[in-house]
């Protein structure tokens, strides 16, 4: 797989310019732990935030996670939002079937809560390369 160095712009941020950005992970377990962080993450001024949702108690069932993807974009405004989830095999904190991830990543994507969806190279070039066409035409990255 090649790699590329275009610059993408994501709201307000741009990706891959030679700067570096802030990226503050959030790892709450109920949507209580989740918000807590998000507030405290956005104290620091991050330039991008990243869900782990694989952390999310109620992961991976898609109407939960999608509400809480709701409340985390109110609590983070415009900052960029990176959608996580990682299955046991890829240092996720739970088992997930790949039917259920990418069922997950599908509904992010549509839900236009988030703007870039964190997808693991270990699918193959194929496989990446259909996410990226179906993210795309969400206008998520």
């Amino acid at each position: 797989m090649s790699v590329h160095t275009k610059a993408v712009r994501v709201r307000d941020k741009i990706f891959g310019d030679g700067n570096y950005l802030l990226c503050i992970p959030l790892v709450g377990q109920s949507l209580e732990e989740l918000l807590h962080g998000a507030a405290e993450a956005m104290t620091y001024e991050p330039d991008v935030i990243e869900w782990r949702a694989d952390f999310f108690g109620q992961y991976p069932n898609l109407h939960p996670c999608v509400a809480a993807a709701e409340q985390l974009r109110t609590a983070i405004g415009n900052t960029p939002l990176i959608f996580t989830s990682r299955h046991h095999e890829e240092d996720g904190r739970k088992p997930i079937h790949d039917t259920e991830k990418f069922a997950l990543m599908e509904a992010m994507g549509e839900s236009g809560l988030v703007d870039l969806i964190d997808i693991e190279m270990r699918y193959g070039e194929a496989c990446i390369k259909g996410w990226k066409e179906t993210l795309h035409r969400h206008h998520c990255q």
